[in-house]
């Protein structure tokens, strides 16, 4: 499958906001919060990471408002790489998207920090990702 990636613009934002809400609120994190607890609180956590983080968004190469899905992540020292996270949509899931996404981003073998511990992480056999809470609520910058 033929995919562009780009910088995220301003008419992303929504995307990005409603699509990592909706989907982790079925995560085993948020599974057992009411939904006024999660989205009122949760959503500070994601504008605080969209914030101090890069994203890339992956769209179809001839229309760039037409995406696919992003990746949210933080270099640290080290060639380290911390994703917070990895969306596609669900039309285009196994078609080695993520995969792409991770490997534009990567730029080294370490093992990939995660602040958020999805489905991506749980199947993955050939990245090791190693779930760290905590880099969502804290920003820390080294290992």
């Amino acid at each position: 499958m033929k995919i562009k990636m780009r910088a995220p613009n301003t008419e992303d934002t929504n995307f990005i906001f409603n699509s990592w809400l909706k989907s982790y609120r079925s995560s085993n994190f948020a599974k057992d919060q009411c939904n006024v607890v999660f989205f009122e609180n949760y959503k500070k956590v994601v504008s605080d990471l969209i914030e101090r983080s890069l994203i890339t968004i992956v769209c179809n190469p001839e229309d760039d408002n037409h995406l696919y899905g992003y990746i949210v992540f933080e270099n640290l020292p080290g060639n380290n790489l911390l994703v917070h996270y990895l969306y596609v949509k669900h039309t285009y899931r196994k078609q080695g998207i993520a995969k792409q996404l991770v490997g534009s981003v990567r730029t080294s073998s370490n093992p990939i920090l995660t602040s958020h511990h999805t489905q991506v992480c749980k199947t993955s056999k050939s990245i090791i990702y190693i779930y760290d809470p905590y880099r969502a609520f804290f920003p820390l910058t080294a290992l």
